[in-house]
């Protein structure tokens, strides 16, 4: 992944970052048909890989847990965790975005009925995390 930021001083990109892995966001372009690490693979074993690539334009892509943690951010506080006032968006329509678990083209990061196993990992460690946290939280608030 090669990564720029335009300067606001010229109006030039500038180069941030060069990684060597996927980016974050590689579920994304699988699910649009553009299967990157598949293409490496092709490229690497010296098969033959199109210049012109097909890919569904419009797919979304839903990573359940950050949604859940929006949600819970924006029902306990005005302010995200960004610090800036959310309160163009009021805590019912949060919660209706949320619920919102269908719509054409909408695939899930990790939770995938094919491959269950990822996503029912990603749910227990954010619970057991969570609970910790919320152990540690109780414990302060005793303490004091």
């Amino acid at each position: 992944m090669v990564e720029f930021k335009l300067d606001r001083r010229d109006g030039q990109a500038k180069l941030m970052e060069v990684n060597g892995r996927f980016w974050g966001s590689l579920q994304l372009a699988i699910d649009s048909g553009l299967n990157f690490p598949l293409l490496l693979y092709r490229l690497a074993t010296g098969e033959n890989v199109p210049a012109q690539l097909v890919y569904k334009a419009g797919v979304k892509s839903r990573w359940f847990l950050g949604d859940l943690d929006h949600l819970l951010i924006r029902l306990s506080s005005p302010y995200g965790v960004d610090g800036l006032h959310h309160a163009e968006v009021s805590k019912l329509r949060a919660c209706l975005n949320f619920l919102k678990f269908y719509e054409p083209n909408l695939r899930y990061e990790v939770t995938r009925l094919d491959d269950p196993r990822p996503g029912w990992f990603e749910v227990k460690s954010y619970f057991r995390e969570t609970w910790r946290r919320l152990q540690r939280w109780k414990g302060r608030s005793h303490a004091g």
